[in-house]
C-alpha cells in the first residue's frame, strides 16, 4: 500500500514501485524493477537494498531529471536502465559506506531520456 503524504513532499510506493507524489523530488522502492516516474517529479531519490532495474515514465515536458542514491552499505550494488534511458551503461554504486551519494542526470528530448552527467564517487 501506498503512504499518504501532503503536497510537497516525498512520497514511497515500495508495493507498486512506483511514484506517486506532485512534487519536485520523490522516493523510490528500494529493490527489484522500479518505475521512475518523471511526470510526477524532476528528482527522485532511491537507497538501493539490491541491485536495481529503473523503468522510465516519461514525463510530459522537456527539462532535466535526476535520481540521486543514497548507499544503505558498503556493498557495490548495480543499478541498470531500460531502453528508455540513453545512458553510459550501467551505474555501480560506490563502495564508500552508508549514507554516501551518487547522481545521475538526464534530459528528455521527448523520445528518451538522455544521460548528461553522473557522479559515482560518492559525497
Amino acid at each position: 500500500a501506498s503512504k499518504g503524504v501532503s503536497s510537497g513532499t516525498a512520497a514511497s510506493t515500495a508495493d507498486s514501485k512506483a511514484v506517486s507524489d506532485a512534487g519536485v523530488t520523490a522516493s523510490t522502492a528500494t529493490s527489484g524493477t522500479i518505475s521512475a516516474n518523471f511526470s510526477t517529479a524532476r528528482v527522485l531519490t532511491c537507497t538501493p537494498a539490491s541491485a536495481i532495474t529503473f523503468n522510465a515514465v516519461l514525463p510530459t515536458g522537456a527539462n532535466h531529471y535526476s535520481i540521486v542514491f543514497t548507499t544503505l552499505k558498503t556493498s557495490a550494488f548495480v543499478v541498470t536502465f531500460n531502453t528508455n534511458f540513453k545512458t553510459a551503461g550501467t551505474l555501480t554504486m560506490p563502495s564508500t559506506g552508508a549514507g554516501s551519494k551518487v547522481q545521475i542526470t538526464f534530459v528528455y528530448d521527448g523520445a528518451v531520456m538522455m544521460e548528461v552527467a553522473r557522479n559515482t564517487t560518492g559525497f
